[in-house]
């Protein structure tokens, strides 16, 4: 009997992947850094947050595993932004970063054409040059100390049909869980740790 189930379970699975609609798409993404916080090595120059945006695009393939189930790995880039404030001065610091989330997620079909999906799952994500600083007009930069930075992603996608594919768009919150570092000549030090809520949107096609 346990065979035989196993065979049926086995059989509706590759049912579902044979006639599953893998999606590919691409996304713009902004974000505001929500629930960014300084590091503690930033207490000693008395400095609070400013303004803290993202922007970037991304890439990502949508993978039906069974029934409504999916897993979506994704590869982007953003454009971070930090600002920092103490009695009235002001400095902007910037880093880029390459982003690979590997999200899980679960289609629910309103109708024919609007789908909604809950997303979650882990992101890493790699910054790449150097932490840029922009003080009343000095421009200046520190190299990163960080080669990964780990964060949870948790949040929900849409997709309406029009055309050959789908418009979609999510709005998802980046938890980060790790601390940005930054060095320089010697000296090392904390700097922030970013998390943001982020709002996407973009086109995918399914094949």
């Amino acid at each position: 009997m346990k065979k035989l189930i196993a065979c049926a379970v086995a059989a509706v699975a590759a049912v579902s992947m044979a006639t599953a609609e893998i999606s590919v798409g691409v996304r713009g993404i902004f974000g505001v850094g929500l629930g960014t916080t300084l590091a503690d090595d930033m207490d000693s120059f008395d400095l609070d947050l400013g303004g803290t945006l993202n922007f970037g695009g991304t890439a990502f393939v949508k993978i039906p595993v069974f029934a409504s189930l999916v897993v979506q790995p994704e590869v982007g880039f953003t454009y971070n932004m930090v600002g920092l404030e103490n009695n009235g001065f002001e400095m902007d610091c910037s880093y880029k970063a390459i982003d690979i989330p590997v999200l899980v997620g679960w289609d629910f079909k309103i109708n024919d054409s609007f789908t909604v999906t809950p997303l979650v799952g882990p992101k890493i994500s790699i910054p790449v040059g150097k932490f840029a600083m922009e003080a009343e007009g000095n421009d200046g930069d520190v190299d990163i100390d960080s080669s990964v930075l780990f964060s949870v992603v948790v949040g929900a996608g849409v997709a309406y049909k029009v055309g050959p594919g789908a418009i979609v768009g999510d709005l998802r919150y980046n938890i980060g869980v790790s601390t940005l570092k930054v060095k320089e000549e010697g000296y090392k030090a904390d700097a922030a740790t970013p998390r943001s809520l982020q709002l996407s949107v973009g086109y995918q096609i399914s094949f």
